[in-house]
């Protein structure tokens, strides 16, 4: 029911109210009186019937009529507290550095600000989509700068030989051409020094207690939204809360994205299940699986490689019925 409505009931209720109570409390006192007179066989005199009644009778009317204030009023303390909610929750959206999780509901539509809490839980998906969409597109970057490094070092290497070629068919002396050579050098250098983001070994963590817990659950929510566009159902099986594991918060993230993002791309999988306790974590798809040389993919690569820096054992087992990962804690 919409507010507009139910405003409308409201306030109809309201006026319609006044006269049922004038009239409900003239006939109260009234009883009162002829069950007195009548059965009780006391005379209520004169004076008492135009004065006392009187105030009796304004001084009920009142005290219903300031309930039925106190009633709405309380209707409107809630539609403003909802209406904070959404308010306060745009404002996480829109200062806050990591997106809030999304309002929590009713399965049905009640109301107009119902309505507007759906519209902000699809701006909340649309919002995590698009920052999957801002990391892939990082990573094609990063893979074009790699390419684009590998296809300068080659003639670079190649400008190399063909100096010593000439310098060897004009009988150049080498300090002649040595200025080039450290050009091109100090080129390939430069070409070397560009970051390879997927590389962990290069990048400086800082390893302290992560929640492991909440990490899997930010990643799942970033991937809500592409999840449920394929029909992905995630279940997070944990078995106690505050599951603590050392490591990185950013490549502990950087982890269970590549995990689930190999799920989404190749899996054609309908089921996730992630199960979770103090000392290991397991992942599993019911997708089409995969062979041996899809383990030399570089999202696979990607996973070992950070497993392999904050000592985590990982085992994975693929066959036609899906995927189990498994990634246990190891002591060094």
């Amino acid at each position: 029911m919409g507010l507009l409505k139910k405003y409308y009931i409201f306030m109809g209720l309201g006026l319609l109210s006044i006269p049922l109570v004038f009239i409900a409390i003239n006939s109260f006192i009234l009883l009162c009186i002829l069950f007195i007179e009548k059965v009780m066989g006391y005379p209520i005199g004169l004076n008492f019937k135009s004065s006392g009644l009187t105030i009796i009778f304004y001084i009920l009317f009142f005290l219903i009529l300031i309930t039925l204030v106190m009633i709405a009023s309380r209707y409107i303390y809630k539609i403003v507290n909802r209406l904070n909610l959404l308010n306060k929750k745009l404002l996480d959206i829109a200062y806050s550095d990591q997106l809030p999780n999304k309002l929590d509901l009713p399965s049905h539509i009640n109301d107009e600000i119902d309505e507007v809490g759906q519209s902000i839980n699809v701006l909340i998906d649309r919002l995590r989509y698009r920052e999957l969409e801002i990391i892939e597109n990082k990573k094609q970057e990063q893979h074009y700068i790699n390419q684009l490094a590998h296809d300068i070092n080659t003639p670079l290497t190649a400008l190399n030989l063909e100096l010593y070629q000439l310098g060897f068919q004009y009988q150049i002396n080498d300090n002649d051409i040595e200025l080039s050579y450290e050009k091109i050098n100090y080129i390939s250098k430069l070409i070397q020094a560009l970051p390879d983001k997927d590389d962990i070994s290069k990048f400086y963590t800082f390893n302290h207690q992560i929640d492991i817990q909440e990490c899997i659950n930010k990643t799942l929510n970033k991937w809500h939204y592409l999840l449920h566009s394929k029909h992905i159902i995630s279940v997070l099986n944990v078995e106690h809360d505050n599951i603590y594991w050392i490591g990185d918060q950013l490549w502990y993230e950087r982890l269970f994205d590549n995990i689930i993002s190999n799920v989404y791309k190749h899996s054609k999988s309908s089921r996730i299940t992630i199960s979770l306790n103090e000392e290991y974590i397991t992942i599993q798809d019911n997708g089409i699986g995969f062979n041996n040389k899809s383990t030399q993919s570089k999202g696979l690569t990607i996973i070992k490689n950070i497993c392999d820096r904050f000592s985590l054992s990982l085992n994975i087992e693929s066959d036609s019925n899906g995927t189990l990962i498994s990634i246990k804690k190891t002591s060094k």
